[in-house]
């Protein structure tokens, strides 16, 4: 059987077959996109939740998420309960990119330029994204 990092790195689960991202947990997603860091290694999750609910913060801020406010409390919570509409998938990808830049931050200036700006870029298109096609509440 292969090991979890196999499996998630060639997008199978444990039969063989292609899985969905939106199983894995927000949690156990971003450690592993942030740095390779496995899902059962639990030394950085207390720093990584509470980087992720700032950004869900952030998003908010910005017209996307529930009214309320969302956040995590361990790894049982799936992207389901957070994203429920397909066009706005490109918010994993803002949430994993800004807790990646606190978390572990690039070296170089280029690096943490070139990030900075893609998160930018994200931004943008979920807050247009909201303008135009309406918010997102849940």
């Amino acid at each position: 059987m292969k090991d979890f990092m196999e499996i998630i790195a060639l997008g199978l689960d444990e039969k063989g077959e292609f899985m969905s991202a939106d199983i894995l947990s927000i949690l156990d997603s971003v450690k592993i996109s942030i740095g390779g860091i496995e899902p059962d290694c639990t030394d950085f999750d207390l720093q990584i939740i509470l980087l992720i609910n700032s950004t869900f913060d952030s998003l908010l801020q910005i017209g996307y998420g529930p009214s309320n406010g969302f956040e995590i409390m361990d790894n049982t919570t799936p992207w389901t309960d957070y994203i429920k509409s397909k066009r706005f998938n490109l918010v994993k990808n803002y949430i994993i990119a800004k807790v990646g830049m606190q978390f572990n931050p690039p070296a170089s200036t280029y690096a943490m330029t070139e990030l900075t700006s893609r998160i930018s870029e994200l931004e943008f298109r979920i807050k247009s994204e909201v303008e135009c096609n309406g918010e997102e509440d849940v």
